[in-house]
């Protein structure tokens, strides 16, 4: 049994899947501008006009698992399709060539670029790939459509259900409650359109989809896309018929998710269909041949390694320390999208760092053992926020604390460093300096003094206020509230007229209980 602490993991795992989702904003701004892109289609002056242009959304946007595809900056692909009253044997060049001058003209005239199946529409976060299709069956709810292939390699002609799939995947993986509500919003309309859902209404399986593709592209990327990656809706059939059993945590989910993949991975996929309709065959571009004396076609091989190394980093996460938890959480999920996860788990796994069980035994340690046995402690985290002025030591400062039942209230008693505070006091920190001559002032004239706040512990970590930054209080003295059990500091930083620190005091420590 791995002694870890499950909840951190998930919390952290949450964390980093919140900095990779579509946010509400962002789901708002994309469904305006395939609206738009809907209606530029409808003017007079569109080639497309005359046959009645409808566009709706599918794949990852669809089914509510889009991720940014960067780790730099937040850019998201929406894939839409574009539902046109034409005959089936059109010539696949002659549709797209004609979506494509129907929409680079007006306000997307230079942002359209013509694509095997799609036309994509580019803006600085999102692109939106609008695939022409002819509607089958307008009867049948998974609108069977054809779509249209310029690739030389391939068939011209392909009919693919994506509507269909979302249909399926949805019953597979959305709660019951949310399916419902669902149903009912469908009858309403006649797009099939996704009711945005935030982080912690998505049940942990759609989560961890999520973070799968997120280390699928992370890989991708690392590789500069030598390599053909899975598709996205092939990696969500598979990923779905996945059974999580209820299970509720997310890192376990994800470890189970990605044990199944391996398991598929291993041996010859065959032809996957899309369930809702058989001639949709989710497996028609990838994996691809296998050369004659391997097990395995290449695509498929490279990523059942993935899938292996992220299974060993997962496990590995399990017992790591909070430097080796931050290397593997920004080489799974990137620096930048990690970044707060990481702190997370640090701030939640503090006291087991320090090689205690739990925040309550380290606090209870250090009642007892007072300034004596905080000296033993390794203090500082990687979430603290570094200075932001040069260093020039050259001044001298030191941190004070008193206790108070309010903010500016009557004073109880004062603390040392290291000292304990019951939840619900309240602390006024106050920073001595040194006059560097006999009567002169303890701070040079013209400087500011400011304070870097930290937390740590379960708590605070599960009400995201580890903070570690600077505080925009600034003076001699900073009031604060105890409100998580565990260890807290503060540092007073003397910053000069010119913008120099030239001086830092140690961390000054409280003990919540």
């Amino acid at each position: 049994m791995l002694n870890f602490d499950q909840e951190a993991l998930d919390a952290a795992l949450y964390e980093i899947a919140d900095k990779i989702q579509l946010s509400a904003t962002k789901y708002d701004l994309a469904k305006q501008r395939y609206e738009t892109i809907a209606e530029h289609l409808n003017e007079p002056e569109s080639d497309v006009a005359r046959f009645s242009p409808h566009i709706y959304p599918q794949g990852s946007f669809r089914i509510q698992t889009a991720i940014s595809n960067s780790d730099e900056k937040d850019e998201f692909d929406i894939d839409l399709i574009l539902e046109m009253n034409i005959d089936t044997d059109n010539d696949p060049n002659v549709v797209l060539d004609s979506v494509c001058r129907s929409l680079d003209r007006g306000r997307y005239k230079g942002k359209v670029e013509k694509k095997r199946r799609c036309v994509q529409v580019q803006y600085s976060d999102m692109h939106l790939d609008v695939t022409p299709a002819v509607l089958l069956n307008k009867d049948l709810p998974s609108r069977p459509s054809q779509i249209f292939d310029c690739h030389p390699q391939r068939e011209d002609h392909v009919q693919a259900a994506p509507e269909g799939f979302a249909l399926w995947f949805d019953e597979k993986v959305l709660p019951s409650q949310i399916l419902e509500a669902r149903r009912l919003a469908a009858k309403a309309s006649v797009d099939p359109v996704p009711d945005q859902k935030q982080l912690d209404e998505k049940p942990p399986k759609l989560v961890a989809l999520q973070l799968i593709k997120r280390w699928r592209d992370m890989q991708d990327s690392r590789r500069k896309g030598t390599i053909e990656k899975i598709p996205s809706i092939l990696l969500s059939k598979l990923s779905a018929d996945y059974l999580d059993g209820g299970d509720r945590s997310l890192y376990s989910v994800l470890s189970h998710m990605t044990n199944h993949l391996i398991g598929i991975m291993s041996r010859d996929l065959g032809v996957v269909l899309n369930p809702s309709y058989e001639p949709d065959e989710l497996t028609d571009r990838w994996p691809g041949e296998r050369r004659a004396s391997a097990a395995l076609p290449p695509n498929q091989e490279v990523f059942l390694e993935d899938l292996k190394l992220l299974k060993s980093n997962l496990e590995e996460m399990a017992g790591a320390s909070a430097r080796r938890h931050r290397e593997l959480m920004a080489s799974m999920f990137g620096e930048r999208s990690s970044a707060s996860g990481t702190a997370l788990y640090e701030g939640s796994n503090f006291a087991r760092q320090q090689g205690f069980a739990s925040d309550k035994a380290l606090v209870e340690r250090l009642v007892a053992g007072g300034r004596a046995f905080l000296t033993s402690l390794s203090l500082g985290t990687s979430y603290e926020k570094k200075p932001k002025w040069p260093m020039i030591p050259s001044c001298f400062v030191q941190v004070t604390a008193t206790i108070h039942p309010e903010k500016h209230g009557q004073q109880l008693r004062q603390i040392d460093n290291g000292g304990a505070v019951g939840i619900g006091e309240h602390i006024c920190f106050k920073a001595l300096g040194r006059p560097v001559r006999p009567g002169g002032p303890a701070f040079p004239k013209g400087s500011t003094i400011h304070w870097r706040v930290t937390n740590t512990g379960k708590v605070a970590a599960r009400k995201r206020q580890l903070r570690g930054d600077f505080s925009d209080e600034t003076g001699r003295s900073l009031w604060e509230h105890a409100a998580y059990e565990g260890i807290h500091w503060v540092q007073a930083f003397v910053v000069d007229a010119r913008g120099n620190c030239i001086g830092q005091s140690e961390r000054f420590c409280i003990v919540v209980s």
